[in-house]
């Protein structure tokens, strides 16, 4: 029995001291909630007198219990999800840069930058590498404008999504359209 009880102590204060700490004021949902500093459209100047430009922004954490980890993926849209997207905010008449033209963080893998908080951890840096010379190369192959004096019409971008797998997401800044204007040498 001296044995039942110890081991039911020690589970008990393994409980009291584990990562999620409950508090019934709050739904878990919102323990740990992520979202883009950067959301919506940016537009980005990309010249061509360097051969990459970084654009740097932070996914930022909050929420009641951030003692614990979180987890995210900040990745490219797929192609479904930006068909859905463009379908849904009128933004048909835009280009997808292909992912050989830029990289995300310190790795050029097209699934995503993996974002991990440590416990209290509330910010962590993101970075987007964009190659001038193959945006270059890339923007000489769309169609021409239809109409004389339609610049918009070839609107080249990169969406990316904020994707949480620990944690939850505000779904209002989980999107960032990086709307990208090349400048040649003119």
């Amino acid at each position: 029995m001296k044995k039942i009880s110890k081991y039911i102590l020690i589970l008990a204060a393994l409980f009291a001291v584990g990562c999620d700490n409950y508090d019934d004021r709050y739904v878990e949902e919102y323990a740990s909630v992520l979202r883009l500093s950067a959301f919506g459209e940016n537009i980005i100047s990309v010249p061509a007198s360097t051969s990459e430009t970084v654009y740097d922004l932070n996914v930022l954490r909050s929420g009641h219990n951030i003692n614990c980890d979180a987890e995210a993926s900040f990745r490219t849209m797929t192609d479904a999800e930006w068909t859905k997207y463009a379908n849904t905010y009128g933004v048909q008449r835009y280009y997808k840069l292909p992912a050989d033209c830029y990289k995300l963080g310190d790795s050029s893998d097209e699934n995503g930058y993996v974002v991990k908080f440590a416990p209290n951890e509330t910010v962590m840096p993101v970075s987007v590498t964009i190659f001038s010379e193959k945006l270059h190369e890339y923007s000489e192959t769309l169609p021409p404008p239809a109409f004389a004096g339609e610049e918009w019409a070839n609107v080249i971008c990169i969406p990316f999504l904020l994707d949480v797998s620990k944690g939850s997401v505000f779904s209002e800044r989980e999107n960032l359209i990086l709307r990208l204007v090349y400048k040649g040498n003119e």
